[in-house]
């Protein structure tokens, strides 16, 4: 990822596409997290859940089914029951999960053109430069609402296993912290271009699947870089939102354009410290 002696940068791709909205990242320091049921990926925080029935036995089926079953039809239906709960229960425990936490992304790819046209409204958008400091991220890594974490790409479709007693508790407090990187920081390969980072909150059942805005210090916005086929008229609306950032903040932010490079596919920020490729 990009970094000086003290921070590491992390990039968010912002579009105007449905209005000057989306400047509530500059106006009022709010980042927008979204439900992963939202995304453009269908397999966005779903995972195989592998089951473990050994503390599964006949007391405990009664309990759930609130009934009493006989020691020989236990005996003859068990692994049916336990094939048909597997498949209910791993069902309702993954749309549970993805129900109750919320999103906002980052890149470490600045120049992605690719990344430019699907998040960015095709270049007519723009990019927050965000800076942590490096100590914070050594304090606060292990914390999923503190930094931005890093997106694992795989081609082989994660799988978790539970331990039965687990389902006592289902809120997505209750679950460990490798369940939580697992299924929330685990994507398929052909996403890995996006060189994703994710900063994960909790939701409420009042907030529903809605974009939820948490704000953010103002400190970490480090500069910003406009799209090269923005309007005019968003070019000036975001100049404007800088300058009055700037001076609510005793901020010094600059503002960047982007440009397509002469001689390759690619993209340069003139001027900019870390994303000047001429």
């Amino acid at each position: 990822m990009p970094s000086c002696d003290d921070y590491y940068y992390f990039y968010k791709y912002v579009s105007l596409e449905k209005g000057l909205g989306a400047l509530g990242i500059i106006n009022d320091c709010t980042l927008g997290y979204n439900n992963p049921v939202n995304f453009n990926d269908p397999y966005d925080c779903m995972h195989a859940i592998d089951l473990d029935f050994t503390t599964f036995d006949k007391e405990k089926f009664e309990i759930i089914a609130n009934g009493k079953i006989k020691a020989t039809n236990w005996i003859k239906k068990k692994n049916q029951i336990q094939a048909d709960l597997k498949k209910q229960i791993c069902k309702d425990l993954i749309e549970d999960i993805r129900k109750h936490v919320a999103v906002t992304c980052f890149s470490t790819d600045p120049l992605n053109i690719l990344m430019w046209s699907h998040y960015a409204d095709h270049h007519k958008g723009f990019l927050v430069e965000f800076k942590f400091p490096k100590e914070y991220f050594h304090t606060s890594f292990l914390h999923l609402k503190n930094f931005p974490l890093p997106v694992r790409y795989t081609d082989e479709f994660p799988s978790i296993k539970l331990e039965w007693d687990f389902l006592k508790s289902r809120h997505i407090s209750s679950i460990s912290s490798n369940f939580s990187n697992k299924m929330l920081l685990t994507k398929a390969k052909c996403w890995s271009y996006e060189n994703e980072f994710r900063m994960i909150t909790d939701i409420n059942k009042h907030e529903g699947n809605s974009l939820i805005l948490k704000s953010f210090n103002p400190e970490l916005i480090s500069s910003l870089i406009i799209g090269s086929k923005i309007s005019k008229d968003h070019q000036n609306a975001i100049n404007l939102s800088v300058g009055n950032f700037n001076k609510k903040h005793g901020a010094n932010i600059k503002v960047y354009n982007s440009e397509l490079m002469e001689s390759k596919f690619a993209l340069t920020v003139p001027k900019h410290p870390r994303l000047d490729m001429k």
